[in-house]
């Protein structure tokens, strides 16, 4: 009696948890990540190259889980002068078969229908020392690691100028005003001729194929856009920035161009929109 009271209950379980997340009421089957950055042929006097990762979640029958079914990173080499072509493709093994959580792919499809406008400092969840102690690392990245910021900065201040000025920027309705110019919607989305850098995600359901992408054009790539087909192809903005912090959930931590999408580069690009904005490196 007690083994057929815990069988019944393990197919209760599945029936109950093992159902596959559902996305517009529609069940699905697989969601793959797709990023990439192209060069211009013209950036690279012998050869162009193109590295794109792909990060493939399938629906198990078996275990009534999601689970990585590939992860894959390509490199292409285009000789300019021979167009001879070279691939380099690898699996990155680790993660294959691994179990990715219902929870966070829940989370991810949840927000996909709702745009945050306007987007305000409130809406990040941070106190005024976290903000502080966010811009004080993003600022010694961006004077240590940009060449020419730090040369410039060097150039015309003292170190205590340069901690004066940086302090200048900790103003909440500042930072407001760098979130309202900066994260608009677009009518279309805005793409470089000859050059590429995108990450790409496409949920595949019982019935549909959505897909969705950003830009690198795009601070913190916001926002999104889906690319909606039937009698017409138009896109569709989705400004939310909880967006990007399910997928940064989700993917590995060294997926190509993962970075833009943490918060860092949010306090970052506000730091570089500072100084330009204020004329300080003129």
């Amino acid at each position: 009696m007690k083994n057929l009271f815990i069988i019944v209950f393990i197919l209760i379980s599945n029936l109950i948890f093992g159902q596959p997340v559902e996305f517009r009421n529609e069940k699905i089957d697989t969601i793959e990540f797709i990023s990439s950055v192209g060069p211009d042929e013209t950036k690279s006097l012998q050869w162009s190259i193109d590295k794109v990762n792909r990060y493939i979640i399938v629906f198990d029958t078996i275990s009534r889980k999601y689970i990585v079914k590939d992860y894959l990173k390509q490199t292409i080499r285009y000789s300019i002068e021979t167009r001879e072509e070279k691939i380099d493709k690898k699996g990155v093994d680790q993660f294959k078969n691994e179990t990715v959580d219902s929870t966070d792919i829940r989370n991810l499809v949840a927000v996909l229908d709702t745009n945050i406008y306007p987007i305000t400092f409130d809406y990040l969840n941070h106190t005024e020392s976290e903000f502080k102690k966010f811009l004080q690392e993003q600022s010694v990245v961006l004077v240590d690691e940009e060449y020419e910021i730090k040369r410039k900065f060097q150039r015309k201040y003292s170190e205590e100028e340069i901690q004066t000025i940086f302090k200048d920027c900790y103003n909440i309705d500042t930072f407001n005003l760098f979130l309202k110019y900066e994260f608009v919607f677009y009518p279309y989305p805005v793409f470089e001729v000859g050059y590429w850098n995108f990450i790409k995600f496409f949920i595949k359901t019982n019935k549909a194929k959505y897909s969705f992408e950003s830009t690198y054009n795009y601070t913190y790539r916001q926002p999104w856009n889906e690319i909606v087909t039937g009698d017409s192809t138009y896109y569709r903005s989705i400004l939310n920035f909880e967006l990007n912090e399910q997928i940064v959930k989700i993917l590995p931590s060294d997926f190509l161009n993962i970075n833009s999408l943490k918060k860092e580069i949010l306090y970052y690009r506000y730091l570089v929109w500072y100084i330009e904005r204020k004329g300080i490196l003129l």
